[in-house]
């Protein structure tokens, strides 16, 4: 769950810079990954997927559900497709 340690250390997202996440991006890119999209932990940003997809990064959505409740709730993840679709 990308960035999802941030608050657990008493950090945001704000703190990540655009250097930091050009070279995350490039390491993705290099290995041959993609980000998670994830709708329980609502990571990462909407603002920050799209800084990744201009720096030509894949993304998969992922519910990260713990309950029957939380499956098929993509509200988040349909937030990022909008903004890859509509930068």
């Amino acid at each position: 769950h990308l960035f999802s340690i941030l608050p657990k250390a008493g950090l945001d997202i704000s703190q990540v810079t655009p250097d930091m996440i050009a070279t995350i991006a490039t390491a993705v890119r290099g290995a041959g990954a993609v980000i998670e999209v994830n709708e329980k932990w609502r990571t990462p940003s909407v603002a920050t997927v799209r800084q990744f997809c201009a720096l030509g990064v894949d993304f998969v959505p992922a519910t990260d559900a713990h309950s029957a409740g939380a499956l098929g709730v993509w509200d988040h993840v349909a937030a990022c497709a909008d903004a890859i679709i509509n930068p």
